[in-house]
């Protein structure tokens, strides 16, 4: 009998450990797909601030241009 609840306290253990480990499996993808998710938020972030300073860059010279050439006319 003692024999019995060794092996049912070993086999509850093991059981308990790997349901732990994939847990923890399950919680750093979560975790990791959380941070990947943030990190492609800041990186488009990124992308299009540069892609409407550029833009803002192009319409600003482009107005300027055309004020100048409007006062060169006068």
């Amino acid at each position: 009998m003692e024999a019995l609840s060794e092996y049912q306290d070993e086999a509850v253990s093991e059981y308990l450990e790997e349901a732990m480990s994939e847990y923890q499996d399950e919680a750093v993808s979560e975790y990791l797909e959380k941070a990947k998710s943030e990190y492609q938020k800041e990186v488009m972030s990124g992308y299009i601030k540069k892609e409407m300073s550029e833009y803002l860059e192009e319409v600003l010279s482009e107005y300027m241009r055309k004020r100048c050439l409007n006062a060169w006319w006068k």
